[in-house]
């Protein structure tokens, strides 16, 4: 928490926009900090259990697995070791991911932005630069109605993945794990579903849109640097990659990790929304200037 000086630093900026920065850099540091020293109420396993479980088009039971990533204290769910020995966890949170585009209101049916979709086979214009080659905002998705399994799918966000770099003077002991600094890996962690609201596989996403950890902001717009959208040290090109069948599967620091890459790029992650028969698809994104672009 702000020690007293903090405090007293913060009521001597009078200006609004100060004082906000203030409390979401006060807010952003502590959360960190309660999970690491604060015992949850909920186990590894029971989140686990949860996340394996819920039914993602029933609206109440994804509100249950929301309030439970959005304790005070959640645990982190240990993910694995990978080739090079950098060890992984998830770092539990429901609205890490961004839509690219917000559509225009009303929209009827949207659901929660802790369920969104993701566009696997978005077809770019032809770009006036190399760069605007790889960003998926200049492209065209398909129609969400196309189910077949390259186009896309739904998911319900579970966390944030981050890495222990391990080196030399750095080990992976328990010690060290526990209270040890982890990296965002600018991947978050979703859990896919199908039409029935049974999951179906837990995958990471490539966040183009990262939270900064010093003043807690986004970017207005979609980051296509290098080190973002390359995973590990072998920097391999992933937007999207499967990591496990279940949560279950999370067994401990000492499973092997290797990423299953999905797609390399581009992606677009869009708004989704229930139909008249409570099935959740993905929001098709129309060349429509009345859309909301980050």
């Amino acid at each position: 928490m702000p020690t007293d000086a903090e405090f007293e630093a913060f009521q001597q900026r009078p200006a609004e926009e100060d004082q906000q920065a203030f409390l979401k850099w006060s807010a952003q540091r502590s959360k960190g900090n309660f999970r690491k020293i604060v015992v949850s109420d909920v186990s590894t396993d029971e989140l686990k259990r949860m996340i394996d479980n819920t039914n993602y088009n029933d609206q109440l039971q994804c509100a249950k697995l929301v309030a439970a990533v959005h304790k005070n204290v959640v645990p982190i769910i240990p993910v694995g070791t990978d080739a090079d020995g950098d060890v992984y966890r998830i770092s539990p949170e429901a609205f890490d991911l961004l839509a690219g585009k917000e559509p225009p209101q009303p929209c009827s049916g949207l659901v929660t932005s802790s369920v969104l979709g993701v566009n696997l086979n978005v077809q770019p214009r032809l770009p006036t630069c190399r760069r605007a080659a790889n960003t998926s905002e200049d492209s065209v998705m398909s129609n969400e109605s196309d189910d077949s399994p390259g186009t896309g799918f739904v998911f319900h966000q579970i966390g944030i993945l981050e890495r222990f770099l391990v080196t030399e003077n750095r080990r992976p002991t328990e010690e060290n794990l526990n209270k040890g600094q982890w990296f965002s890996t600018h991947y978050g962690v979703v859990v896919r579903f199908e039409r029935s609201g049974n999951a179906n596989g837990v995958y990471i996403i490539c966040d183009y849109y990262p939270t900064d950890t010093h003043t807690g902001e986004r970017p207005t717009e979609r980051l296509d640097l290098t080190h973002i959208g390359s995973f590990g040290r072998s920097e391999i090109p992933m937007s999207v990659a499967k990591i496990a069948e279940k949560a279950s599967d999370f067994t401990g620091f000492d499973r092997r990790f290797s990423p299953i890459v999905v797609v390399e790029q581009p992606i677009q992650l869009v708004r989704a929304v229930a139909n008249r028969s409570n099935f959740i698809q993905r929001v098709t994104i129309m060349e429509d200037p009345r859309w909301k672009s980050f």
